[in-house]
């Protein structure tokens, strides 16, 4: 007789106890997002970077900055010339 009740009672227990590891492991993670969001994203963002097939990785050299000014008056100075050198023979 007794032991029916006894066993709705852990019945329910385990539910309640479910609930709350999942509850804890939902928390858990959305914690984790929370803290290391900027480190995530950058890892998220390379991979669908690099799982794109459109995506060639040279491109990205080609975008790196020069180091220094002089480095960067000497490539404009570099582009101009080009410029100028097109110019001239196209006329």
């Amino acid at each position: 007789m007794g032991s029916g009740k006894k066993h709705e009672r852990d019945k329910k227990g385990f539910w309640i106890t479910a609930l709350l590891a999942g509850g804890v492991l939902l928390l858990g993670w959305a914690t984790v997002e929370i803290a290391f969001k900027d480190f995530l994203q950058a890892g998220r963002s390379s991979i669908a970077r690099s799982l794109d097939p459109n995506y060639d990785p040279d491109d990205d050299l080609e975008k790196i900055p020069p180091a220094s000014e002089e480095e960067a008056q000497k490539k404009y100075e570099k582009e101009e010339e080009e410029d100028t050198e097109k110019a001239t023979k196209t006329s």
